[in-house]
């Protein structure tokens, strides 16, 4: 426990101290295994990648969240460091990412009731607002973020993002550090990058990965990459739920985000 709160205070002071990397990326991110008799139970991580480029920093987690999204438990797994001068830096990422959510599969299997997940839906928007099945949207009235889901045209609230003192809320508003922002600028730059789905049971499981992916001194997408943003779907085996791990794509370098889930039947 003392390793992980030590690699947490370093984690969490390299995020508010540093100044914009030229490579850095940070980000939260959950992997549905299933359900049990007790809830929702995700496989998490918090995965920081340097300013150079060649080293990714994290540490893995188990969670189980209640019918509200409450967190109920969470079982420290792994403390994840990867490193790599070549190109073979985010193959390495995904299996060492992998040997972790095989580690958290094997206990959720354990669980009284255990459900599993099935992956059936993965695309990417590239850090867009309005995409194929979902859209961001942000109510500045009430200070609120929700996703408009369109297959169903339902409105779906965040519960992670609209609790202000979530740490989601307040990694993303950068509480605490010289980047801090207000909800109304955070309506502007959040976006949606990767979009996937999930069967357990007769239910499914959306997840969204929001965040923001614009280097200074740019402030258009568009402009920053050189083209237009556009959704695809990638060429990836995302069907099992033992490879359902993949890299989050990233337009340009300082993203930051969190996998966000919600359901929608």
């Amino acid at each position: 426990m003392r390793q992980q709160l030590i690699l947490w205070s370093i984690l969490l002071i390299s995020l508010t101290q540093t100044a914009v990397g030229c490579m850095a990326i940070d980000h939260y991110r959950n992997f549905p295994l299933g359900t049990s008799t007790h809830g929702l139970v995700v496989f998490e991580t918090y995965m920081l990648r340097d300013d150079i480029g060649d080293t990714w920093t994290g540490v893995t987690n188990l969670a189980i969240y209640g019918s509200t999204f409450k967190l109920l438990k969470s079982i420290s797994l792994d403390s994840i460091q990867v490193r790599d001068t070549t190109f073979e830096l985010k193959s390495k990422y995904i299996e060492a990412l992998n040997k972790s959510f095989s580690k958290a599969l094997v206990i959720a299997q354990g669980m009284s009731g255990f459900i599993a997940a099935t992956p059936i839906y993965l695309s990417i928007c590239e850090y867009q607002q309005t995409c194929g099945i979902v859209s961001l949207k942000a109510d500045t009235l009430l200070s609120k973020f929700y996703l408009l889901y369109q297959p169903t045209r339902a409105r779906l609230d965040l519960t992670f993002l609209n609790d202000t003192t979530s740490k989601h809320y307040e990694y993303l508003a950068g509480k605490g550090s010289v980047y801090e922002t207000t909800f109304n600028r955070l309506a502007k730059e959040l976006s949606i990058n990767s979009i996937r789905k999930y069967k357990i049971g007769t239910k499914t499981l959306l997840v969204t990965h929001i965040g923001e992916s614009v280097q200074m001194p740019y402030t258009d997408y568009n402009e920053m990459i050189g083209r237009k943003r556009k959704e695809y779907i990638p060429k990836l085996n995302f069907s099992e739920i033992n490879q359902s791990i993949f890299y989050e794509p990233e337009l340009l370098h300082h993203t930051k985000g969190v996998d966000l889930f919600v359901w929608v039947d």
